[in-house]
């Protein structure tokens, strides 16, 4: 346990093992939720070496401790016996609202790289609406029109087909 020490102190000082309902931890903060948040030694948690600072925010008790975060966690966890709640494997509460952020998940991975080609194509069918319009014959305008909404087009056939294939 590489941060043992760093990780007793910070356990004492938020009120001992018994006073952490919960341990999460993001990228740079441990996230308690603590039973009692008067037994916590606000004072001692942030002249801890080690912690940069600490935040009380959203009911929980936030020690910020830099990119070694999750090193801190695990040896928090061990010394605290607190299982691994940021595990996903471990974590049974997921069931179908984990199925529904995946989904999600995979339609915003699938459609946000597109989106700045969206964007440029509707500007660039802006322009030649308003630029070309008078210079092309209706037909010839029909058709371009219907080449530059092929991406369009193809990006909704792609998610109607996801979205069946979910209700299938």
């Amino acid at each position: 346990m590489k941060y043992e020490k760093l990780a007793k102190e910070i356990i004492q000082s938020v009120g001992g093992k018994e006073n952490i309902v919960a341990l999460q931890h993001c990228m740079t903060r441990l996230r308690f939720t603590l039973k009692d948040e008067s037994r916590a030694d606000d004072a001692r948690i942030e002249g801890i070496d080690g912690v940069l600072s600490l935040i009380k925010k959203a009911g929980q008790y936030q020690v910020v401790i830099g990119t070694h975060v999750h090193d801190v966690y695990l040896d928090i966890c061990k010394l605290a016996n607190i299982s691994d709640t940021n595990d996903s494997s471990n974590n049974e509460k997921e069931g179908k609202k984990g199925i529904v952020k995946s989904i999600f998940g995979a339609i915003i991975g699938c459609i946000g790289p597109l989106i700045p080609i969206l964007v440029g194509i509707s500007i660039f069918v802006i322009v030649f609406v308003i630029f070309v319009k008078k210079v092309l014959s209706v037909y010839t305008l029909k058709l371009l029109s219907s080449i530059i909404f092929i991406p369009f087009k193809i990006l909704f056939f792609l998610l109607s087909l996801f979205l069946l294939a979910l209700h299938i």
